[in-house]
């Protein structure tokens, strides 16, 4: 059965998402500063294309984009065994080559299963909701329809938990690879992001939370501090793609500035993430 949204257009979803954002934004803790919002110039970056052809590409993009969020337990540079987002994307694309979406799945499940990798049994049940909840051989073909692909990604109950619904990442990944095409979709918190418009002096953060970062403090999920850092990073980006800013090119392009950052993230045991 393929699900569609009832009344629920994309520009509507997005401004729930950002009255959500406001409703939980602290600037005592993390402060958003409007004058360098105005000097960020993001610069084109390469996106996501594995090859696999446009609809093949689409399906990877969100079953990809499902298994990827933080890997941290401690430190900032701890993953178990060695995992990472780039062992996942190999893991997949190994199993790509394979012609049915349900071997594909089996196939995957079977790698990743073997693995120590955190938060394994979220990424389980998050990879078999794509294929429960969305017909993929339908979604496949509206791999140049922004609008299209994420009604059918909105009701995907991984939406449902998130104050910030960042389960978006699916579409913002899906629409990555699309050649950047304007896009209303909000732009995800990631655990990168803040950490880079910090850097950027986007983001202020004050002592106590910068305190806490430098020693590899563990915010909880949802918790008053964590839930600023969110806010403020989704807001700050608000604030620049409106500036004509495209949400998908602006993302990539500050997940890509961490390369030059040696500063710490801060860190949370979350999936929202």
């Amino acid at each position: 059965m393929v699900n569609t949204v009832t009344g629920n257009t994309v520009l509507e979803e997005h401004q729930k998402i950002l009255e959500m954002a406001y409703n939980f934004y602290r600037p005592e803790i993390v402060s958003v500063d409007d004058t360098i919002i105005q000097e960020i110039k993001p610069t084109e970056s390469s996106c996501y294309d594995f090859d696999l052809g446009p609809e093949r590409n689409h399906v990877f993009s969100l079953l990809n984009a499902s298994q990827q969020f933080c890997f941290f337990l401690g430190t900032s540079d701890y993953r178990p065994d060695g995992i990472n987002g780039e062992v996942v994307v190999d893991f997949l694309l190994e199993s790509f080559q394979l012609d049915s979406w349900e071997d594909i799945r089996e196939d995957y499940l079977r790698k990743i299963k073997k693995t120590n990798i955190t938060l394994l049994q979220e990424r389980i049940k998050l990879f078999n909701e794509v294929f429960e909840h969305i017909d993929l051989d339908y979604y496949a073909k509206y791999y140049d329809n922004d609008d299209k692909s994420l009604e059918m990604i909105l009701e995907l109950p991984g939406f449902r938990v998130d104050p910030f619904r960042k389960k978006a990442f699916y579409a913002l990944q899906t629409t990555a690879i699309l050649n950047h095409r304007e896009t209303n979709v909000p732009l995800p918190c990631d655990y990168q992001i803040p950490k880079v418009m910090k850097q950027l002096g986007i983001l202020k953060y004050n002592s106590e939370i910068i305190k806490k970062i430098e020693n590899d403090h563990i915010f909880i999920e949802n918790s008053k501090e964590e839930l600023a850092i969110r806010s403020a990073t989704y807001i700050a980006a608000h604030k620049i793609t409106q500036n004509g800013i495209n949400p998908a090119m602006l993302d990539q392009w500050l997940f890509l500035q961490k390369q030059n950052i040696e500063s710490k993230h801060h860190l949370c045991y979350t999936t929202n993430y």
